[in-house]
C-alpha cells in the first residue's frame, strides 16, 4: 500500500520526484564525460526510479546490459535537454566530484564549433601537462570541452612523442583505470 502512495505522490508532484532522483544521482548515479546514468543490479528498483524519470520526460529508454560477470544490470540516462532543469532543483550536488562533473555537462557544446583554435588546444594541454601530470577527464574540466576532443589531441602529441600515458593511482594508492597524462621526457623523446 506504501508503494502505491509513493507512486501516486511523485506522479503528481515534481519536487517530490526530482527529490528522489537526485538523492539516488548522488547515492548510485553515474555522471560520465557524456550522460548520467543511473544503474542498478535490481530491476525492479531501476524500473521504479525510471517510470519516475519518465513520468516528467527525464528518462532515456530502459535498458538491460548482461556485464562480464554473468551479473545483469538495469539502467537508463537522464536526456541531455532535462540535465539543467533537474540540476537548478537538486543542485550543488554535495560530492565535488560528482558536481564538477554534472556542471560540465550543462557546458553547452555547439556542433561544428570549437571553443579553441586546433594549435591553441595543444599548446594548452601542453601548459597544463607542464605544471602537474593530469587524466583526460580534469583536462577536459579545465578546457572545458569534451572529453572526445581532448582525447584526440592527447593521442595526437603522444604521436608526436610530446606525451605519454602512465597508471594512476587513487587516493587509496589502488590503481586506476584512468590513465595519468604527463610531458615525456627530453630522454623519452629521444628514444
Amino acid at each position: 500500500m506504501r508503494k502505491e502512495k509513493l507512486s501516486e505522490l511523485v506522479s503528481k508532484n515534481k519536487e517530490i520526484a526530482y527529490v528522489i532522483l537526485g538523492q539516488s544521482i548522488i547515492d548510485e548515479g553515474d555522471i560520465g564525460q557524456t550522460s548520467i546514468t543511473l544503474a542498478y543490479y535490481s530491476e525492479p528498483t531501476a524500473r521504479y526510479l525510471w517510470k519516475i524519470a519518465d513520468c516528467w520526460g527525464l528518462a532515456n529508454p530502459f535498458h538491460e546490459k548482461k556485464k562480464r560477470s554473468g551479473a545483469t544490470v538495469w539502467s537508463f540516462t537522464i536526456k541531455a535537454c532535462k540535465r539543467k532543469e533537474l540540476y537548478d532543483f537538486i543542485g550543488p550536488l554535495p560530492d565535488e566530484r560528482k558536481d564538477l562533473a554534472y556542471n560540465h555537462l550543462l557546458i553547452p557544446q555547439p556542433s561544428g564549433k570549437h571553443k579553441y583554435q586546433r594549435k591553441e588546444t595543444k599548446q594548452i594541454i601542453l601548459e597544463l601537462l607542464r605544471k602537474e601530470p593530469m587524466t583526460r577527464r580534469e583536462l577536459m574540466y579545465k578546457l572545458g570541452v569534451r572529453g572526445s576532443i581532448v582525447a584526440r589531441h592527447l593521442l595526437e602529441l603522444k604521436d608526436k612523442g610530446l606525451v605519454i600515458e602512465t597508471s594512476s593511482v587513487n587516493r587509496f594508492g589502488r590503481r586506476q583505470s584512468s590513465k595519468l597524462w604527463q610531458l615525456a621526457s627530453i630522454k623519452q623523446i629521444l628514444e
